[in-house]
């Protein structure tokens, strides 16, 4: 065991250090304890194979509501879709858009199916991004799935 003496906070403080066998402390010289082990490899995210999911099914986009139609009532649905590890639509939670048209797109988005993405070989949850355009002309759909991992539970 050792005293020593450190300024902490403003005041000299005394602890004392209990120093194990075989254990080196920044006063140790170097050689004079066992030889240190390296530390082992640390697989970090970015080093892990990254397999993006892929849209398997997405169902045809329902006709507009009539009401919504007649009434001129146009725009683009923007959802967040939840997908789960099997590639199933878990939630759908609206981002933006007209209010009218908001349950016909919530119903569509839920029917999506993915093939599932993994990291490092582990199938993974993912959020991603799905919108609907309603116009005078007709209706499309855009699919934005997650370029990194970064949207991935």
């Amino acid at each position: 065991m050792r005293i020593a003496s450190i300024p902490f906070l403003g005041t000299l403080t005394t602890f004392a250090l209990l120093v194990l066998p075989g254990c080196r402390t920044a006063t140790t010289a170097p050689g004079s304890g066992p030889a240190a082990k390296p530390p082992e490899p640390v697989t970090t995210r970015a080093e892990l194979k990254l397999v993006q999911p892929t849209l398997r099914t997405a169902p045809p986009l329902p006709a507009q509501p009539a009401a919504t139609r007649t009434a001129g009532i146009f725009g683009r649905v923007v959802t967040e879709v939840t997908v789960d590890e099997t590639g199933q639509t878990v939630g759908v939670r609206v981002l933006s858009g007209p209010e009218e048209l908001r349950g016909v797109t919530v119903a569509w988005a839920r029917k999506l199916v993915f093939s599932p993405g993994s990291l490092g070989g582990v199938p993974k949850a993912f959020r991603m991004k799905a919108a609907v355009l309603w116009s005078a002309e007709g209706r499309t759909y855009e699919v934005v799935l997650p370029k990194s991992a970064a949207g991935w539970e």
